[in-house]
């Protein structure tokens, strides 16, 4: 079988306040895409999605974008906690910044998850390909 991150390659596309499938072209060898079910945790192994305008549209609302944000685009980090109001994750990168984006715009590091989580992505990632809503599939 594929690695859970390329198993699915569904994207989604946020839209009128709706995420929609999309083949999924910006999520690195390893990660798998969070869903809205999905909770991160702080020491979560994150990389944000390499699509610059989706992060954008994802994060400029709900969490707040900077210019600056946009060089951290499809690179690599570790969730160090949630931002007091709204939906985002605090991600701390190698140079020592951080930024915070909107989950559904990160990937998790699917080798770094304890086996549970990782068959918790996986029934996720198999109920979005069979469009089963994901409020249906058990955690």
């Amino acid at each position: 079988t594929l690695p859970l991150s390329k198993q699915l390659l569904l994207s989604r596309r946020y839209t009128a306040g709706h995420w929609t499938g999309i083949l999924d072209q910006d999520v690195p060898d390893g990660y798998a895409p969070v869903n809205g079910k999905y909770k991160l945790q702080i020491g979560d192994q994150v990389a944000v999605r390499s699509n610059l305008e989706r992060v954008r549209e994802m994060t400029e609302t709900p969490v707040g974008w900077h210019r600056e944000k946009a060089a951290y685009v499809g690179q690599a980090g570790v969730v160090f906690g949630t931002d007091w109001v709204g939906p985002g994750i605090r991600v701390k990168f190698s140079d020592g910044h951080w930024w915070s984006f909107h989950p559904q715009t990160l990937c998790i590091k699917v080798d770094t998850l304890p086996l549970s989580k990782q068959q918790l992505l996986s029934r996720h990632s198999e109920a979005r390909a069979t469009g089963i809503p994901e409020e249906d599939v058990p955690d």
